[in-house]
């Protein structure tokens, strides 16, 4: 079955008429796990290249010693009513004191995606599906530039060089969502409980290096939209050819017992978008970027 998510925007029409701006869309590039388990299409676990995608699903560790991770596509509980195919994933952290991110990554073709102008929009749902020990996790997601996916290519808080956007939170006794945003943290009134879906859309200008986060609990229908938000890295020159989309959980150290995670994620899109969009998410008339299922 076929999982898209629309975005309409709803606006005073003088904005738009001012502005000038033509809101035709390019075609997404997708990831639904319509496909299931499979190496032979593209829309599958771990899939392989195509239709925008510069490769397969990879997966990563920062320290792999000890540790374990495991996938599963399923459709047993969808993160939306009929949405069928989702990925599971489950890690396992057996280190004594050390910390240890695991992480799923694709890389999109920004060539591609860039087609329509310098403004994307990703989105995707998200579940955390279960905690073993709720003080000693952090989860992470967004994206940053690479020649080489690593774990290490994404730090939580921002500091590695190459993160760009992306949202955390910081263990679940503070869990809400927070936005890099230059050097600092946009924190947001949206908490992370287990077992609620959310739903993640970044309007990310690449010409500017600014985006707008959006985060909505479609659980408890509670939303939350940023303002303009600058990236954490900003890229010269030619680069990035293509980009690094990230998803992961963080066990954090100074617990000596095995600690387990398990989230959920379905829906992922890229979407080229009209090189006003952002303007329009914040400024003119209290826009607003609502989701329409």
């Amino acid at each position: 079955m076929r999982k898209t998510t629309n975005v309409s925007l709803w606006i005073l029409l003088p904005a738009v008429v001012c502005l000038g701006a033509s809101m035709t869309r390019a075609a997404p590039i997708e990831a639904n796990f319509d496909a299931g388990e499979t190496t032979t299409q593209v829309d599958g676990w771990t899939g392989m290249a195509g239709d925008g995608w510069q490769g397969a699903w990879n997966s990563y560790f920062q320290s792999a010693t000890g540790s374990s991770q495991t996938f599963q596509v399923t459709d047993a509980t969808p993160l939306q009513t009929g949405a069928g195919n989702y990925l599971n994933t489950t890690f396992e952290n057996h280190r004594d004191s050390s910390r240890t991110a695991a992480l799923v990554t694709r890389q999109f073709d920004m060539d591609t995606a860039r087609s329509g102008g310098s403004t994307l929009t990703t989105s995707f749902l998200y579940r955390l599906d279960y905690l073993s020990k709720s003080d000693m996790y952090d989860v992470l997601g967004g994206v940053y530039f690479s020649a080489n996916a690593t774990a290490n290519g994404y730090d939580l808080d921002g500091t590695t060089a190459t993160s760009a956007w992306g949202f955390s939170t910081t263990r679940l006794s503070a869990p809400n969502f927070r936005f890099l945003n230059g050097a600092n943290l946009d924190e947001s009134d949206i908490v992370l409980y287990l077992n609620d879906v959310y739903e993640f859309t970044f309007t990310v200008d690449y010409d500017t290096q600014t985006y707008v986060a959006s985060v909505e609990n479609l659980t408890k229908d509670l939303s939350y939209t940023s303002g303009i938000l600058d990236f954490n890295y900003k890229p010269t020159g030619e680069e990035p050819v293509a980009d690094y989309l990230t998803w992961g959980i963080r066990l954090l150290d100074g617990d000596p017992s095995s600690k387990t995670g398990t989230y959920s994620l379905d829906s992922v899109s890229v979407t080229p978008e009209p090189a006003t969009l952002i303007l329009l998410t914040t400024g003119f008339g209290g826009a607003l970027l609502r989701r329409r299922k």
